[in-house]
């Protein structure tokens, strides 16, 4: 849902403007704190964890602003009690900009991207969870100054249920967010995260 909320168009537009130059970097964030036990995300019977619940928002992120091309190259998955319940992961595109991606269940709440480029770097928080009353705030920081941009209030599930209504009426969407096709390569790409991850236990697990 967060691929409908207007704050990453705004981003979209700085970008092409040139606000900080030549892309060279991406960085993505999702953490939550530790969930109780009877947490269905605890429930490894269930298909729980943090790779399939909150890494596929950075995952998500980082294929928009990058592309389909970017490949795994690197991972690491922490695990208890059949769960993963945290990890990181490095995918880099064929000319060579990484992506550096975090997520967890056992941390502070955090929920990020970052862009950096030859000239600057563009920070945006609440990146994939804001509340519909929230006012976006992306942060630009170049060489001699830092600029501050305040966006309006938008509401992300209004905005995917109105989508919806439309594709089920048959209707022209308002604008652009997904395909089938990208909906896929993310599942992929989370796969091959899977695959490519060194596995370490958290201290006690007995799994």
């Amino acid at each position: 849902m967060f691929l409908h909320h207007s704050q990453h168009a705004a981003v979209d537009r700085l970008l092409a403007d040139g606000a900080i130059g030549q892309l060279r970097g991406f960085s993505a964030a999702f953490t939550i704190p530790p969930l109780p036990e009877s947490n269905i995300r605890n429930h490894a019977d269930l298909g729980a964890g943090a790779l399939l619940d909150v890494a596929v928002y950075p995952v998500r992120a980082a294929l928009r602003f990058l592309g389909p091309r970017l490949e795994v190259v690197g991972a690491t998955l922490r695990e208890a009690d059949g769960v993963v319940r945290s990890g990181s992961a490095l995918l880099v595109t064929p000319e060579g900009v990484p992506a550096q991606l975090t997520f967890g269940m056992e941390h502070a709440y955090r929920t990020e991207y970052a862009l950096t480029g030859s000239t600057g770097r563009l920070r945006l928080d609440r990146a994939f969870t804001p509340p519909p009353g929230h006012q976006p705030v992306i942060d630009v920081t170049r060489q001699d100054h830092r600029e501050q941009i305040t966006l309006p209030p938008d509401d992300q599930f209004a905005r995917i249920v109105a989508a919806f209504v439309r594709e089920v009426r048959g209707e022209a969407p308002a604008e652009r967010t997904a395909s089938a096709a990208e909906s896929r390569r993310v599942a992929e790409t989370i796969d091959a995260l899977a695959a490519r991850a060194a596995r370490t236990k958290a201290p006690g697990d007995v799994s």
